[in-house]
């Protein structure tokens, strides 16, 4: 089923008049687009004309109508810090919610993960705190996706998404229920659900405040225009000293009259605890701001246009030169580099300049460099830069860097701050003296993961022969997964192993995914062996750490896991899940030497890291490492 031009253009207005949504770039809109001519096939409809007049003549057509032109993003537990605050801000305001119950509102829930997230995160504050009490109202403008939210009932792939800290909420079902779960009935009787557009002007219960407002990723399909009447009525809706949670790619260009900034997109009304205030990386700031640096006037247009949306400031400069006079004149957040400007590594020559100046703040690189082109890209994030993107990745996934600055900018400011107490805490010995045996060192990484894996493991060979078999997943484009690869085998001195059916581990090499691929350690007899695996992504990414650190666990591995710099928090289940095998070592990149500690952070906050340490006594734990040949039986007795 295909539309013609003029009826797909008459889609896209009924899509902005029914949600207020604008959505803007091709992605979004080829989504819609694919989801509408799906349902137009299913309801033997052969106009667009034709599918309208027939969903406002039934009910449950509409209804899946309304589900084909939303986009539905969701997932467990996303956006971590969110959580971590809201436990902080209840110790605080905890004594005011004995009185009466702490009211929450999750705008644009989709199928109820985050409602969900949020409840289970109250309900163990309130189990430890039993005249605490709250409730939470979820709403989406799709009814399909509410119905499930009110169903509570999802399916058991998704557990691995749920801390430990929080399974204990879960029902696990079996016999006919098997692969199914919901949550424990004290959450369930306190989280609603229904159907609301949030921009149609009134908000539920209009009448009475909410303590807190959750609307995260919604509002970046929304023009500004939309985004100023909706962030409006949230303010005048918060309750005095409670909160507005945005989603992190959603800053606002300033803090609403009346609200104060306490980071990552988070908006405190009225008078807020000592306690908040003393956090500087909450304090209350200005927009962030991004120089821009390409020599393309289009590529400058299409980047400025998007961040300005999400709420940056932005600052262009066509040349190295005349960025470097930006830079020299006013303060700027982060930088968005193009590597191949009016000369070829016009960019990495300014980069290596500006950090030469003692220029500090983030870079990503942004360019359409060729897999041919990696070693650039490579030096560019072992000389300084923090992150790249391509430019032709960009126009399939506009949040992304936004999403990536906003993080980077997040991590870089709180760089200088002492690490929590809860992180603290959390976190048991930061020195290792004995010596690892193992039978293999399995090591995951994302942002400013290529600069801390040439630091862990240059010239690794020579200081140890016997060294275990090395495992990596990086996340990283395929375009480059392979060029990275043997580079990393030329510094380390490692050799590249080559995937074949049941490829036995071997000591003394390397082994990472040559593209889009996981990669999945078995038990074959007493052997370990490797192999690479195609499937959904987990965690978000493919390959995946934790996709790497279960296979693991399964195959019941003795290993020697390293969680790095990376943001997110892909590895921290699946280093539980070695952790609680109690036969491997599980050392997570520090705070001070991670370029963002987000995936060493999560595992951390799980309980599933032994130790904390800089990169620098990683490697030498690494160097000590001596292989280790399975005991494991060739038939497990079972246990009486």
């Amino acid at each position: 089923m295909r539309l013609l031009d003029s009826e797909i253009e008459e889609m896209y207005r009924f899509v902005e008049l029914k949600t207020g949504a604008c959505h803007q770039g091709r992605f979004r809109k080829d989504i819609i687009l694919t989801n509408v001519q799906r349902l137009m096939l299913q309801e033997s409809t052969k106009t667009w004309s034709e599918m309208v007049e027939r969903s406002k003549s039934n009910t449950a057509v509409m209804d899946r109508l309304l589900t084909a032109i939303t986009i539905h993003t969701t997932s467990w537990f996303r956006e971590a810090p969110h959580l971590d605050y809201l436990t902080k801000w209840l110790e605080t305001h905890y004594e005011k919610y004995t009185r009466e119950k702490l009211r929450v509102w999750t705008a644009a829930c989709s199928t109820g993960e985050e409602s969900y997230s949020f409840a289970m995160v109250l309900e163990t504050f309130r189990q430890k705190n039993p005249r605490f009490d709250y409730e939470i109202k979820g709403t989406d403008i799709d009814p399909i996706s509410v119905r499930r939210a009110s169903r509570c009932i999802f399916t058991s792939d998704q557990i691995h998404s749920i801390p430990a800290a929080f399974q204990s909420h879960l029902w696990i079902g079996s016999g006919r229920t098997k692969g199914l779960f919901t949550l424990d009935p004290e959450i369930r009787s306190r989280v609603k659900f229904d159907t609301w557009n949030l921009d149609s002007g009134t908000f539920p219960n209009n009448k009475q405040l909410w303590d807190i407002i959750i609307c995260r990723n919604v509002l970046i399909y929304f023009d500004q225009e939309c985004v100023k009447r909706i962030t409006q009525r949230f303010c005048e809706s918060v309750s005095e000293n409670g909160l507005m949670i945005l989603g992190h790619s959603e800053t606002l260009p300033q803090s609403p009259e009346g609200f104060s900034f306490h980071g990552n997109s988070i908006y405190a009304r009225g008078k807020h605890s000592a306690i908040l205030n003393s956090n500087s990386a909450m304090r209350e700031k200005q927009a962030p701001k991004i120089l821009i640096i390409d020599d393309s006037k289009s590529v400058r247009l299409t980047i400025a246009k998007e961040l300005s949306r999400k709420g940056f400031t932005v600052v262009e400069a066509i040349s190295p030169a005349e960025a470097t006079a930006v830079i020299r004149r006013e303060s700027v957040d982060a930088v968005t580099l193009d590597l191949n400007m009016l000369e070829p590594n016009d960019g990495f020559k300014w980069l290596a300049a500006a950090r030469r100046e003692n220029f500090n703040q983030p870079v990503i690189i942004v360019t359409d460099a060729r897999p041919d082109e990696a070693d650039n890209i490579f030096k560019a994030l072992e000389s300084g830069a923090q992150d790249y993107i391509q430019k032709s990745f960009l126009a399939g996934h506009s949040d992304e860097l936004s999403s990536r600055l906003l993080g980077l900018i997040e991590a870089s400011q709180s760089a200088l701050l002492p690490t929590s107490r809860s992180i603290a805490t959390a976190t048991p010995n930061t020195v290792l003296t004995d010596p690892v045996s193992c039978e293999a060192i399995v090591i995951g990484s994302s942002t400013g993961g290529p600069e801390a894996l040439s630091q862990l493991l240059e010239d690794i060979a020579s200081k140890n022969a016997r060294l275990p078999p090395v495992i990596i997943v990086q996340h990283i484009s395929p375009n480059f997964a392979l060029a990275f690869s043997k580079r990393l085998a030329h510094l380390s001195g490692l050799k590249l192993a080559n995937f074949a059916p049941q490829t036995k581990l071997e000591s003394g090499h390397l082994y990472m995914s040559p593209g889009d691929q996981h990669i999945a350690l078995r038990r074959t007899g007493r052997d370990l062996t490797i192999e690479l695996q195609d499937g959904p992504q987990l965690s978000g990414h493919r390959p995946s750490v934790d996709f790497l650190f279960e296979s693991a666990a399964r195959a019941n591995a003795q290993t020697l896991a390293i969680l790095l710099t990376g943001m997110g928090k892909d590895g921290a289940n699946g280093m539980l899940a070695l952790k609680k095998q109690k036969n491997s070592t599980c050392i997570a990149q520090d705070q001070a030497t991670s370029v963002v500690y987000g995936m060493p952070r999560e595992a951390v906050r799980l309980g599933a890291v032994d130790y904390s340490a800089s990169v620098q006594e990683i490697r030498n734990i690494v160097i000590s490492s001596t292989p280790l040949q399975s005991q494991v039986p060739l038939i497990k007795k079972r246990s009486a």
